[in-house]
């Protein structure tokens, strides 16, 4: 028995189990039938022979990847493939998956799935060692086959990453090789993704908003200093954490892109185009000031709970990023300082020569933004400010003081004429 599982899309989680001799799709020949919820145009269907499973175009004529390569007519399927239709990303799982990864180095068992991307998987484990739960990251098997030097490539990444020590950042405590299955070992810093917390389509509180831009910003900053940069963000990226912001992944998806071939760069990016930089869209040259367009993307939706640019044509969505501004935030109905205000349009300038080019400037601009909005509330909760809202105060205290003023100004005036004559 097989199963193919959707890793991202609008059916995410959702399994589509098929047997041998199980007809499940529209035609008879067919086991599976697969069409796009976002793109309709697009439909697959899987095919069960004695030879194992093959994948056929039943409908439509944009772009499908297998593994990161464009898709060809009746091309067989292994388990553990990964493909991409259209923004919906699925993977076919074979039903000893579970039991090939139970355990890894007979030390990490795993627990269960948290975050899927093309390019491999963090899981929830545990170190059976020292009894502590962590956070496991398996690269994807399909493409390390298909790219071998990789493997080295990864290892080193490891080797450098271990190194590094910032609070936004989830500390390395191993990694490593067992079998076919190249491994990260991270500390377990919950599953309180910000994607769990946007999908809502509700905006967060802006001291949230705040203190998570900051971080985020602070580490990117980090990563510059050490000509690191990241590519890849967007809220599955991000956890959050007693009261800290957890960037995963930084540097890893950079070492995945420059490796291999551009048509996997097409499809690990093809399901997050909304958080893409013009500049990644059209092949332009894609920097760590890359990662401060998908920032400002994050700022705007975590302020008003939608993304600046939205399609659901992928077409449509990249002519937006490149060419649209983003909607101003007052259209939206929401009210923040200028000085916020003027971070969020530098953030997600379309020519990245007009962003941040110091992320020390970005760090201290929004510590003024965190101090003014903190200073702000700190003054609407007070007792004056109370007091100041009060119907006494409006309509007796404030026009008597007004009064007051004025008939001193009047009598010092009075008196300025008097003295003159």
């Amino acid at each position: 028995m097989s199963q193919l599982v959707v890793l991202r899309g609008i059916d995410e989680g959702k399994s589509y189990v098929f047997e041998e001799n199980v007809t499940l799709g529209s035609t008879p020949e067919s086991n599976l039938i697969l069409t796009d919820r976002t793109l309709k145009e697009i439909q697959l269907g899987i095919f069960k022979k004695p030879e194992g499973y093959f994948l056929s175009r039943q409908k439509g004529s944009l772009p499908v990847f297998l593994n990161g390569a464009l898709f060809q007519n009746n091309q067989p399927l292994q388990h553990e493939d990964i493909l991409q239709i259209g923004l919906t990303l699925i993977q076919l799982q074979g039903n000893n998956q579970t039991q090939k990864r139970a355990i890894l180095k007979n030390r990490y068992r795993l627990v269960r799935p948290l975050i899927a991307e093309v390019t491999g998987s963090y899981y929830e484990a545990q170190d059976q060692k020292i009894q502590r739960p962590i956070l496991l990251y398996l690269a994807s098997t399909a493409l390390l086959s298909r790219f071998p030097q990789l493997q080295e490539k990864l290892i080193a990444y490891g080797q450098m990453y271990s190194k590094l020590n910032h609070d936004s950042l989830p500390a390395l405590l191993d990694f490593g090789i067992d079998g076919t299955f190249l491994f990260f070992i991270y500390e377990f810093l919950g599953d309180v993704t910000l994607h769990s917390l946007l999908k809502s389509g509700h905006p967060l509180p802006t001291p949230q908003v705040l203190s998570c831009v900051k971080d985020l910003a602070f580490v990117l900053r980090f990563a510059q200093k050490h000509q690191l940069s990241h590519w890849n963000i967007h809220p599955n990226t991000i956890l959050l954490h007693q009261g800290r912001t957890i960037l995963l992944g930084l540097g890893l998806d950079r070492i995945w892109i420059e490796t291999c071939a551009d048509g996997y760069l097409k499809a690990s990016w093809q399901n997050k185009i909304s958080y893409l930089s013009p500049e990644q869209t059209r092949k332009g040259d894609v920097t760590a000031l890359s990662d401060l367009f998908s920032l400002g993307v994050l700022f705007f939706e975590m302020l008003t709970g939608q993304k600046p640019f939205k399609s659901s044509d992928p077409y449509e969505l990249i002519a937006q990023i490149q060419k649209n501004p983003y909607p101003p935030l007052s259209s939206l109905g929401i009210e923040v300082i200028p000085r916020l205000e003027k971070v969020l349009a530098k953030l997600l300038e379309k020519d990245h020569n007009f962003r941040y080019q110091n992320l020390r400037d970005l760090t201290n601009d929004l510590e003024v933004c965190s101090l003014i909005f903190t200073y702000r509330e700190q003054f609407e909760n007070s007792i004056f400010s109370r007091a100041i809202n009060t119907f006494f105060f409006r309509w007796f205290v404030l026009p008597g003081m007004a009064f007051a003023i004025l008939w001193g100004m009047w009598h010092a005036y009075l008196k300025t004429i008097l003295e003159d004559l």
